[in-house]
């Protein structure tokens, strides 16, 4: 599980120009899990993660917390 960044989600999502509803429909999400990614700094799986980047056309680094990210990048650097 990663945890997304409200405030980098939020970012992501002005500079995309897209809502939660419009970010929901685009990610084949519910906008319940988008709010709740906004609301909160969020725990996420990978595919949710992916989709949500893909709708926004960011990479992952760009909506996760720093530290998470940095992490699992690392535990995959070492596999």
């Amino acid at each position: 599980m990663e945890k997304i960044s409200k405030q980098k989600l939020k970012t992501a999502m002005i500079s995309a120009c897209i809502g939660t509803l419009g970010l929901a429909q685009a990610a084949n999400i519910q906008p319940a899990t988008i709010s709740k990614f906004l609301k909160n700094d969020s725990q996420a799986r990978l595919p949710t993660v992916s989709k949500i980047c893909k709708a926004l056309g960011v990479q992952p680094v760009e909506i996760l917390k720093g530290d998470d990210f940095n992490e699992t990048q690392n535990k995959n650097l070492s596999a």
